[in-house]
């Protein structure tokens, strides 16, 4: 199955504590790193997508995002756990938005990983499910097809193209909302809800929304 993940809630965590901002993202990048390590021991969990940096949060101040920058880079060139884990790492985004430094250890995580096989992870980095597929578009006018584009056709410009689609998508942090995340791949996701900040989502709240999946009955409109 194929788990999509809204990391909601980080800096409202923080804000709880009484602790800056910064040491939010860091705990919800350490709870990450912990439930890769779960899903990658899960025969059932085959993809793992997860929203760590949307292109709306670009508009959040300059010394917020440095310091996201600086978490996601080094969580990038820790690559060595993911081969531990045996995960694969195909980052998704539109990444030529991001800083030199984070585009390059990005790019050398999925070069390490390659030949990983046990879980496919696909961190959302500057992602946007409209700027997705704006972008998918745009592939095809440059592509300058003449042809009818089936969504078989069309699924091959997006990030995604080698991801199935989404089975379960979880949001944590109270919101109700895709919030302009893989707004094609959850076409029929079934979609659960926590109010937990995602620094709290834990091994047994995972295992929770898998038992959730699997007993919801799936008929794709028929």
């Amino acid at each position: 199955m194929h788990i999509a993940l809204i990391l909601d809630g980080n800096r409202r965590w923080a804000r709880s504590k009484g602790l800056p901002k910064f040491l939010g993202h860091k705990k919800g990048i350490d709870n990450l790193e912990k439930i890769l390590k779960l899903c990658a021991q899960d025969e059932r969990i085959t993809h793992l997508t997860a929203f760590a940096l949307s292109t709306e949060n670009f508009k959040r101040e300059k010394k917020e995002l440095d310091n996201l920058f600086f978490l996601i880079e080094r969580f990038a060139k820790n690559w060595s756990k993911f081969i531990k884990h045996n995960i694969k790492v195909i980052p998704i985004g539109n990444l030529k938005l991001l800083p030199l430094s984070v585009k390059k250890a990005l790019k050398e995580l999925q070069i390490k990983t390659s030949q990983q096989k046990k879980l496919i992870f696909a961190p959302s980095i500057a992602f946007g499910g409209k700027d997705e597929i704006i972008r998918a578009v745009n592939k095809i006018i440059k592509k300058n097809l003449q042809q009818k584009i089936s969504e078989k056709d069309f699924q091959q410009f997006l990030d995604t193209k080698n991801l199935p689609p989404v089975d379960l998508l979880i949001r944590t942090g109270g919101k109700k909302r895709l919030s302009n995340f893989l707004l094609w791949e959850c076409a029929y996701a079934e979609i659960l809800f926590l109010d937990k900040m995602w620094p709290q989502f834990s091994e047994l709240d995972l295992k929770k929304a898998i038992d959730f999946w699997q007993k919801t009955q799936k008929n794709f409109g028929k």
